[in-house]
Formats: C-alpha cells, structure tokens, sequence
C-alpha cells in the first residue's frame, strides 16, 4: 500500500518538475515577427521561455525550413547572437539540438528593453554563403516572471500530502486488518471483467488509434516539436500509466 502511494506521488510530482524545468518542445515566439524567408528558406524563431527576461537564461532556436517543400534543414552551420538595439553582434555557433533543422543557442540577457537576435546562416544543404545570409529579429526583453516559487511550492505541497499520506497508513498498518477488498466479488464487474468480448473491445480500438500514431509519424510534419504523433504519444502514455497505478494498483 505504502509503494502504491509513494508511485502515485512520484507520478504527480514528475509533470510538475518537467514543467519547471521546460524543454524544447515548449519553445514560444519571443515576441515580434517570428518567421523570415531568405533565398528559399524559412528561419523561425523561438526561445525557452518565452518572453525573454532580463538575468534569466534562455534557449533562442532557430528553426530553418527549405520551402518548398517545407522541410527541415538539418546538419546546417548557423550562427546566432542577442544584442540591445544599436549594439553590435558577436554571433556564436548554434549547434542543431533535439529536432532536426532546430539551431540552439544559450543567452542570459543583462537588461530589459529592445534587443535584436541575429541568425547567421554560413552553410545549408552543403551549401556555403559567401557572404553569410543574415535574419534579424526584434525581440523585447523584459522582467522576469518569478513563476519557480509558486511551482516549487506546490510541489512542495503535494509532497507534504504524500509524506502525510503515507505516515497514515504506516499508522494504521499497525492496527488489525481487515479482510481485503474483492474486486471480482462484486457480480456485474466479474462478468465484465470476465466477458470474452472485454478484451477485443479494448485491444481492436487501442490498435487503431497506434496505426493512426505511427502514421502521422510518418506522413505529418516532419518536425517533432509539432508532430501530432509525438503530442498524442505522450497523452496516450500518461493516460496509460495513470490507468495502471491508481485503477488496477
């Protein structure tokens, strides 16, 4: 019983530090145009958070399309810099990270206000720039949200709930038991439960909605960040997991 609760905790408590940690996947515009073409491809730009914020360090990426047909590039050389308004560059290699065509690079803006993001474009598709195609953005920098203290709290809330949870059960462990709960006893589940038509009823459809995954993995954009199969893949495996824990235990 205590393992089970612990499981549910850290189930809960996992969402809740990935989303204080943030990833690739939640990269927003960081405000202003967003999407430039330049002799036949697509530049867009994104930062991890988003708005940027002044001390607070940020992931700019860039994401370079051919078009047509709109694809990534990837294996690309491309620069990336963040400067206030006015300032000159000093633009650093953007390495391609987590999706193809995806060009990353770390920033800690020193002050809010306007700033301009540089993306340098030496070579794509095996072919070098001479000179380099440049894309400016502007972007705003402002102040930092402070989101991590209520996060960090409720996290910390939950694991007081859990602690207490658990320090229950320890308790009442140590009183005489009672006759454990039979599921199967209860006549119309058991003949649920028990139906040979209960197993084809959940596998047929769970297997239609896999072919559907594994076919917009293929056939929808070739980008992960917004693949419908990757967004339904994790839906899907939480559900699972949650229906495996706290139903079936």
């Amino acid at each position: 019983m205590i393992a089970r609760l612990l499981g549910g905790a850290v189930i809960l408590l996992l969402p809740l530090a990935a989303w204080a940690h943030g990833e690739h996947g939640s990269a927003k515009p960081p405000g202003g145009t967003a999407v430039v073409t330049v002799q036949g491809y697509e530049v867009e730009l994104l930062s991890s958070p988003a708005p940027l914020a002044a001390g607070q360090e940020s992931q700019l990426v860039a994401k370079v399309f051919k078009n047509p047909p709109l694809a990534p590039v990837s294996g690309g050389r491309v620069l990336i810099s963040l400067a206030p308004a006015g300032a000159p560059h000093h633009p650093r290699p953007a390495p391609e990270v987590t999706w193809a065509g995806s060009y990353t690079v770390a920033v800690t803006p020193e002050r809010r206000g306007a700033h301009q993001v540089r993306v340098v474009l030496e070579e794509l598709e095996g072919r070098r720039f001479e000179p380099p195609l440049l894309v400016d953005f502007r972007v705003g920098v402002g102040q930092a949200p402070g989101n991590a203290a209520t996060v960090w709290s409720l996290v910390a809330l939950l694991g007081g709930v859990a602690a207490l949870a658990v320090y229950a059960v320890a308790v009442r462990s140590r009183e005489p038991r009672e006759a454990a709960l039979n599921l199967l006893e209860i006549s119309w589940l058991r003949k649920l439960l028990t139906s040979p038509a209960f197993q084809p009823a959940l596998q047929v459809p769970l297997l239609f909605l896999m072919v559907i995954v594994v076919l917009l993995g293929f056939f929808d954009i070739q980008d992960g960040a917004v693949n419908l199969a990757t967004k339904l893949t994790w839906t899907i495996w939480w559900a699972g997991i949650i229906f495996t824990f706290f139903l079936v235990g």
